[in-house]
């Protein structure tokens, strides 16, 4: 990275913190809320790494406001199908509800409770234009604002460094360069004859998992799900690539023979526990990567922009987050809106960042002084968040993902090749789409 291009971040950063200062400093105190209670709804790592768990953010708007907050964790896609299921009934029981930007589907957004009166009020309090505006289209719908973005994740390649200099690999910017060190970086180190560092790690769990790692593939393919006529674009060049490459990453040992049992947490203990030469992950899991509670290759993690096939551009892959929103049956929802507001204020979200590991959505935060010093990479997550792409905000995109893992599943487990696994995964989508 150039020196003029480093010396720009930071003097935009300074002026953006000193900016969002005196905002955060001048907040109003949070209302006399006693007698209230809300409850919210979040997955469990978002209330970690954003709320900061138990005695975290949560605890102290009880403390400032006088309310009580009832905390119900739910995982991926759980916490979707619990909160339909209340929309659906027309009950409040959830007040506010951490979605992602994919939930934002017609299906859903019917039932979030449009924020554009509390934002006319507040909006400067809260320092609204300091969310970064892309994000923040996340929520906006026919021209409403439905939602308050939390959580901001674009992917990264993490990598080994101490195994790629001893393996004289450089770091890999294409999809053949990235397959060509994988294959030199699965090793047998103890000589036994079973792999103890896998090249390349990915999840494959179903029923969406391995669709989301697929994904970053296919967009660093140059794919779209959907095209410009809104017709399937999953049958083409970049898919067939996309599929090509994870099966060869089966076949040839490479990815973990029990890849279909991995999620998440497996792929990010993989690196953690030097089992994982390289591994294109979520950008806000660095925490993990560089946790020494956690991790025993803490000094050897090195990062880049994911891959890309040539033409493409540098860190195209699946990026995405999360929005807080309020149940529109809420009984509360005044109150809902001031828990927003004080758990996403300047303040709060700078730490959620800095301490918690989260990754940002206000420009301020990204740009803090304790955020750099922390995370360097935050400069490419930038770079990488520009270039990336998201799915489409569709009802379907559970079905599509659960297609997309079968077809690809089947294709490296050789059941299919992987133009059949195309071709099928196109006359899915039609089907599903009808």
């Amino acid at each position: 990275m150039s020196t003029f291009r480093i010396t720009i971040v930071f003097i935009i950063a300074a002026l953006l913190v000193s900016m969002f200062a005196g905002v955060a400093a001048g907040q109003d105190e949070t209302p006399d809320l006693s007698g209230v209670e809300l409850t919210l709804m979040i997955h469990p790592t978002l209330h970690r790494v954003i709320l900061g768990g138990e005695g975290g953010l949560v605890q102290e708007f009880e403390a400032a406001s006088g309310a009580a907050v009832e905390v119900v964790t739910a995982p991926i896609p759980e916490h979707s199908q619990k909160a339909l299921v209340e929309f659906i009934a027309g009950r409040g029981t959830y007040d506010v509800i951490a979605m992602q930007n994919s939930d934002f589907t017609p299906n859903f957004v019917q039932f979030f409770l449009p924020l554009d009166d509390y934002i006319a009020r507040d909006g400067e309090e809260m320092a609204w234009e300091d969310f970064i505006g892309s994000l923040r289209n996340w929520g906006l719908v026919d021209d409403q604002q439905l939602g308050v973005p939390i959580r901001s994740l674009t992917a990264m390649l993490y990598f080994r460094k101490d195994l790629l200099d001893a393996a004289g690999v450089e770091v890999p910017t294409t999809l053949a360069e990235l397959q060509e060190a994988a294959r030199k970086l699965t090793m047998d180190t103890d000589g036994d004859g079973e792999t103890d560092v896998y090249g390349l790690v990915a999840r494959g769990l179903a029923p969406s998992q391995l669709a989301h790692d697929w994904l970053n593939t296919f967009y660093a393919s140059g794919g779209n799900i959907l095209v410009e006529d809104g017709s399937c674009g999953l049958g083409g060049a970049e898919a067939l690539t996309a599929t090509e490459h994870w099966v060869s990453m089966f076949q040839e040992g490479i990815f973990p023979p029990d890849i279909f049992a991995w999620g998440r947490d497996d792929y990010i203990t993989a690196m953690q526990q030097g089992r994982a030469a390289m591994g294109v992950y979520q950008s806000a899991y660095v925490s993990n990567m560089l946790n020494p509670e956690e991790s025993t290759v803490v000094d050897q993690v090195g990062w880049a922009l994911p891959p890309s096939v040539e033409g493409v551009p540098l860190g195209r892959s699946r990026s995405g987050g999360w929005l807080l929103v309020i149940n529109k049956f809420s009984e509360n929802p005044d109150a809902a809106w001031e828990f927003i507001k004080y758990v996403t204020s300047v303040e709060a979200h700078t730490r959620g960042a800095v301490e918690f590991g989260n990754g940002p959505s206000r420009a301020s935060a990204f740009a803090s002084e304790g955020y750099l010093a922390k995370f360097p990479m935050a400069i490419l997550w930038s770079e990488g968040t520009a270039n990336s792409t998201n799915d489409p905000a569709i009802n379907e995109l559970p079905e599509l993902h659960d297609a997309i893992t079968t077809e690809v599943t089947a294709a490296m487990q050789g059941e299919q090749t992987a133009e059949e696994a195309v071709a099928n995964l196109c006359e899915r989508f039609d089907e599903i789409l009808g």
